[in-house]
């Protein structure tokens, strides 16, 4: 009973944390907001490990009342999970949206500080940097396929130059065959010149 209470109690304390952390999400900003969700993401998966033991532990209670009060407990804290993870996913989204429309690339008025603009302004905005972005893409894109159109001429020329060494072998195989074959024909004149020399004495 007192390894189920331990558990109970546990994860009780974690729902708790995780939604005091959300909460104080929801009043900040930039990075303070950052840290806060990713220490509720964090919480978050070590309450997931608690509610798995708090599982087991409650199909070892003996006690059929007690055994399906601590379910009762473990089902309500399972949906505070649910309902947080939720919340976290909202929260997380909604930080990068403002990202996306607040830019904070710098403090100097650079490209993406959408922070003074109006929505018209900030949209036009967003619409150039989008577009300059484009623009890099696509000398990006056309610098790859100048890499490959390069790669290619190497691979035939390279395949020509193969396929030259290789006539190149063939010829030079040809001509040892030639050889070898005037060295038997020698070879044979040799023996047989040998064997008149012989004769004629």
């Amino acid at each position: 009973m007192a390894d189920v209470e331990y558990w109970d109690d546990t994860l009780s304390d974690e729902v708790q944390s995780i939604r005091n952390l959300l909460q104080n999400a929801e009043t900040q900003s930039g990075t303070d907001k950052a840290s806060t969700l990713d220490r509720a993401e964090k919480k978050l998966r070590a309450a997931q490990g608690t509610k798995k033991s708090y599982k087991m532990e409650t199909r070892l209670v003996a006690d059929p009342r007690q055994r399906s009060r601590y379910e009762n407990k473990l089902s309500e804290l399972s949906d505070e999970l649910a309902s947080c993870a939720n919340d976290l996913k909202a929260l997380k989204g909604g930080q990068q949206r403002g990202e996306l429309f607040v830019g904070a690339r710098g403090a100097g008025g650079g490209e993406g500080d959408y922070g003074e603009m109006t929505g018209e302004e900030a949209g036009d905005m967003m619409i150039n940097d989008m577009n300059d972005i484009q623009d890099k893409t696509k000398a990006s894109l056309q610098n790859t396929r100048n890499m490959v159109a390069a790669s290619k001429e190497v691979g035939e020329a390279t395949m020509e130059e193969l396929l030259r060494q290789r006539e190149q072998i063939r010829t030079i195989d040809d001509e040892a065959m030639r050889i070898e074959d005037n060295l038997n024909r020698a070879d044979k004149l040799i023996k047989t010149f040998g064997k008149r020399m012989a004769t004629d004495r």
